[in-house]
């Protein structure tokens, strides 16, 4: 991501070794997870208190979907890569996807 993207990448796994590649990669802070969800101050406070502007949730499970979206500011969009759905959307441009995307309104 930081290879295609100006924006600060925050990157966040429960996995200490993925946060050292993600690190090494490129990302601007990594945060490790754990049993509660503190990580999501962590994203508020790295971003002024406003959130995310995106999430892109690789992995779907353990309760990501609801830390990812109380971690989004306003408007902010919330992806999930990967996720197969029964039901396969078609975006604006006709072409079907499987990415769901989430945008938090308020």
């Amino acid at each position: 991501m930081k290879a295609i993207s100006a924006a600060t990448l925050i990157v966040i796994d429960q996995n200490a070794d993925a946060l050292k590649l993600a690190k090494e990669l490129g990302a601007d802070h990594v945060i490790q997870s754990g049993e509660d969800d503190s990580f999501v101050k962590q994203v508020k406070d790295l971003t002024g208190g406003k959130g995310a502007e995106a999430v892109i949730d690789f992995v779907c499970e353990g309760g990501s979907m609801k830390t990812g979206v109380q971690m989004l500011r306003q408007a902010g969009n919330y992806y999930v890569v990967g996720l197969v759905l029964e039901l396969v959307t078609r975006t604006k441009t006709g072409s079907s996807a499987n990415v769901c995307q989430l945008r938090r309104e308020s």
